[in-house]
């Protein structure tokens, strides 16, 4: 939408609820006024502002919006416009907010298809900054961005839905050491990344829906040791992930859907710090073979946590005490029954028979003494 150069006043609730806008919102500055919720929850992705200072305006005139931020030329000479905070219009393609030294990628602007080259640093005004954070939905919805994800070193967060539907992004993805956060939606839906995965140390949660959809990515996943936290959706209908999924042992939890469908790993290892697992957090990882071995520090499993991995051949808990549960978390499995330790107390496990490690070997001798 373009506001054209003879509009002076906008006015209360001009547009709002109108959620069919998208793409970018452009103001001019000869607008002098924005009355209250005026663009209230429309879907715009970006603002920009064609004047060099504030005016006068009502409350909440973006509330709910998508961006985070109005984008405003060289010159401006606020540090907000109508009550939002600001980025820089630097170079055409990207716009950055400064902070002392240091500076973020708040929006992408370019036009037409280019390949996706992230700086680490960007001169304004005669100083160099160092480009720390890509702010939240920085390059969102973009669709003509193509090839490799490399986030540059110095980038400490990745903010959510940065780079959410980024379909046109056609390379792998590397993600540097220097990154602490990676937020929401970051890079859910972008399909057609390909190769594998791997997560900084310094990340110590996967947050909500963070790899979501990430459906083209086709290698190994590399989850780091300090990793303690898999939210819900992290890596839901990752399909073509391969290899082992270990999941570190300073992981306490890991979330609903968290790993829903994704049927290309071979190999599954819990350790002995894990409390939590989700519903449905491995269905339909059928992938899976050998055997299911779950650590005696869980305390929870939630419904039809593992429903449908029916590659698994048989299932073991080292715990010598039942746990907490949903319905059905096995379901569709191979196995009829889980084998639990010699002096463990109950008749099941999460409502499915128990085998005594003793009464195997027991059978075992038999066996042997009859030959």
């Amino acid at each position: 939408m373009i506001l054209g150069r003879n509009i002076k006043t906008i006015g209360d609730h001009s547009f709002s609820s109108c959620s069919s806008f998208v793409g970018c919102l452009s103001i001019s500055s000869s607008v002098n006024y924005i009355g209250d919720f005026a663009f209230q929850k429309t879907s715009f992705d970006y603002c920009f502002f064609e004047g060099l200072s504030e005016i006068n305006h009502g409350q909440s005139v973006f509330s709910v919006c998508k961006f985070f931020y109005t984008i405003v030329p060289d010159g401006y000479s606020n540090s907000t416009f109508s009550g939002f905070p600001i980025s820089f219009n630097v170079n055409n393609e990207m716009s950055y907010t400064f902070n002392g030294n240091e500076s973020g990628i708040s929006r992408y602007i370019g036009n037409g298809n280019n390949e996706l080259i992230i700086p680490n640093s960007i001169n304004y005004k005669g100083q160099s900054y160092q480009v720390t954070c890509i702010n939240n939905y920085a390059f969102a919805n973009y669709k003509g961005l193509y090839g490799n994800v490399q986030i540059p070193q110095g980038i400490r967060i990745i903010g959510d839905y940065s780079f959410f539907s980024c379909i046109g992004l056609n390379g792998s993805i590397s993600i540097p050491e220097t990154v602490e956060e990676i937020g929401q939606y970051a890079f859910a839906e972008c399909s057609n990344l390909k190769g594998g995965l791997s997560i900084p140390q310094k990340v110590t949660i996967i947050e909500t829906c963070s790899f979501y959809s990430c459906t083209g990515l086709n290698g190994k996943l590399e989850l780091p040791s300090s990793l303690e936290i898999i939210e819900n959706h992290a890596f839901y209908c990752c399909s073509n992930l391969q290899g082992s999924l270990i999941i570190p042992k300073n992981t306490i939890s890991i979330g609903n859907l968290s790993f829903f469908k994704c049927s290309g790993f071979n190999q599954l290892k819990l350790y002995d710090h894990l409390k939590t697992i989700g519903t449905y957090a491995f269905y339909q990882c059928y992938g899976f073979i050998s055997s299911l071995e779950l650590p005696k520090s869980l305390t929870f499993i939630d419904s039809y946590a593992f429903e449908s991995c029916y590659g698994f051949s048989s299932c073991y808990y080292e715990g010598k005490e039942n746990i907490n549960y949903g319905t059905l978390i096995f379901a569709n499995c191979s196995f009829s029954g889980v084998h639990v330790p010699l002096g463990y107390k109950g008749s099941d496990f999460a409502g499915y028979g128990v085998l005594s490690n003793m009464i195997l070997l027991i059978i075992l001798i038999i066996f042997i003494n009859k030959r």
